[in-house]
């Protein structure tokens, strides 16, 4: 044994003789195994004949939540697959399911079937003894704080870390005498759903915030937003600034030629705006994504060639929506640059990914921000380049919009990777208002996702507050602070009462004084059975 594994045992053995001593009155440490009448996991064999319907569920770590047993992802086995699971690990209602194995270990809840069901190896069945420690208490001390990592900190394995189930019947639990485990209990259901109830509806508040910051950008493309503000200002002529977006498109193509040398692409005439633009102010006109933004599409650097430092290289795992996250990145070498240098991110260019660009949570664009350079635009990621800076955050905007998603959705080529062309993102259009109108658009959009960002900020303060209190809570029953302790109550009522000590005790005189018929050990019966054969 190494000298740093013989510390960490001893460390953790002279914690444990520390939380022993500070254990209530009438309280006991008590392994698992003695107040446990069987502890056992499911099959090691996972069955190959599963099916989406059937008679016996079959239950692994991925259907296992503290709430309960998840049934949206379960599967079921036949008859004779079940008997053999069932006959070495025969859950029963009020049983604790504890999951032993993968990355969720140390989650265990209740059964909550009549019937029979069936258990991989990944969840253990605890049956605690009848009289002596309650399956409730037993699966919330396994869920608090000290219970689960003293648990999960005996965890072994590489490539799958597992609690065998030695360990598991090894491990202690702290013990009340039983009439206090049922006051823990109820005490920790009364308050923990109200804690629930609490989490529940902070739950609905990203949804909420989700559907307002999208209320205020379809009101802002609308035009909705700034109807007051046209009422009290003259009424501008927008051709102008149509009309100067092709001049503007041009000069920033022949700046980009001169020093990239990249030639330029034929230009398309914009498509007819969609019908809701015809619902547009009639200061307003209608423009492409091409006339006011010009379309790149990064390189295919050779991964032979990154580097440990440098500059980052932007890639799809880099963008997610509303911003870029610098996770697993690559760098490309500073010294390599020269050529390169017309893939150089600036800030404010707005970045779109092109394979799977909509996902769960929205759409995979972003804006370079002055933290996320230097950078470099990679092979399947693309960036518009406007024409006049000021049209970046109104673009950018018109980008967020449900219409230009469901633009990109139906456009989408590719079954395995699913991707959009460019010439699909370049042909959306959408209304564009004149300048001054603009610059107020942005200036009260800025101010209501300010806002909102301020609610969601006292939202993640309050949600974690609100998951630290589980935890605190926990933690308090397990002190025995949550209810007067069994000792307390019988000297306040002048009463004796039985400690966690005693009732072992007891139990084990009882058993005792009624001896259990012999089972054979492993191979007596089968030895019995050939002496047997032989005499006749």
């Amino acid at each position: 044994m190494s000298p740093r594994k013989a510390n960490a045992i001893a460390q953790q053995q002279g914690d444990e003789l520390e939380v022993e001593r500070d254990l209530p009155e009438g309280w006991r440490w008590q392994s698992l195994e003695e107040v446990c009448t069987k502890i056992q996991d499911g099959t090691h064999h996972s069955p190959k004949n599963q099916a989406r319907t059937g008679k016996y569920r079959y239950i692994t770590a991925k259907n296992i939540k503290i709430w309960g047993v998840d049934l949206t992802d379960v599967t079921y086995v036949d008859e004779h697959t079940h008997r053999e699971i069932h006959n070495r690990c025969d859950a029963k209602k009020g049983d604790v399911l504890y999951i032993k194995d993968g990355a969720t270990t140390g989650i265990a809840t209740l059964n909550p079937f009549d019937e029979e069901i069936s258990l991989l190896s990944s969840v253990a069945l605890l049956k605690p003894k009848e009289g002596i420690l309650s399956s409730l208490y037993l699966k919330w001390w396994l869920n608090s704080p000290v219970g689960y990592k003293s648990m999960t900190d005996q965890m072994s394995g590489s490539a799958i870390t597992r609690l065998i189930l030695r360990t598991i019947r090894k491990s202690r639990i702290p013990l009340p005498p039983l009439a206090e485990q049922r006051r823990i209990v109820s005490k920790l259901e009364e308050v923990l759903g109200k804690v629930r109830q609490s989490q529940q509806r902070l739950a609905r508040i990203p949804a909420l915030l989700k559907r307002f910051r999208q209320s205020v950008l379809a009101a802002a493309c609308s035009g909705k937003l700034t109807a007051d503000w046209r009422e009290v200002n003259p009424v501008l002529d927008n051709q102008f600034l149509g009309d100067s977006l092709a001049s503007l498109r041009e000069n920033l193509w022949r700046q980009r030629a001169s020093r990239t040398g990249r030639r330029r692409t034929a230009y398309k005439p914009p498509f007819l705006p969609a019908e809701n633009l015809n619902e547009l102010p009639s200061t307003w006109t209608s423009v492409t994504v091409s006339q006011v933004a010009i379309l790149d599409q990064g390189f295919a650097f050779k991964s032979s060639e990154f580097a440990k430092s440098g500059i980052r290289l932007l890639r799809g795992e880099n963008l997610e929506p509303g911003k870029l996250r610098w996770i697993d990145t690559r760098y490309w070498p500073e010294v390599k640059i020269g050529e390169f240098k017309q893939f150089l991110i600036e800030e404010g260019e707005i970045i779109l990914a092109l394979d799977r660009p909509v996902i769960s949570t929205g759409l995979k664009i972003a804006r370079a921000t002055k933290n996320d350079l230097p950078c470099l635009l990679v092979q399947r990621m693309m960036r518009f380049k406007m024409v006049d800076p000021q049209l970046g955050s109104w673009l950018f905007f018109n980008l967020n919009l449900p219409a230009f998603i469901q633009h990109l959705s139906s456009g989408l080529t590719g079954s395995d990777l699913p991707h959009v062309t460019g010439t699909g993102v370049a042909e959306y259009t959408f209304g564009l208002p004149p300048l001054p109108e603009q610059h107020e658009i942005v200036r009260r959009v800025e101010q209501l996702f300010a806002l909102a960002d301020q609610i969601e900020a006292r939202f993640k303060k309050a949600q974690t507050q609100v998951d630290r209190l589980t935890q605190s809570i926990l933690a308090k029953a397990f002190r025995g602070e949550l209810v007067p302790t069994e000792a307390e109550l019988a000297r306040r009522e002048n009463r004796s009462y039985e400690p966690a000590s005693e009732l072992l005790a007891r139990i084990q005189a009882e058993k005792s004084s009624h001896p259990q018929p012999h089972s054979p050990k492993r191979g007596e019966g089968s030895k019995s059975s050939k002496r047997t054969s032989r005499k006749r």
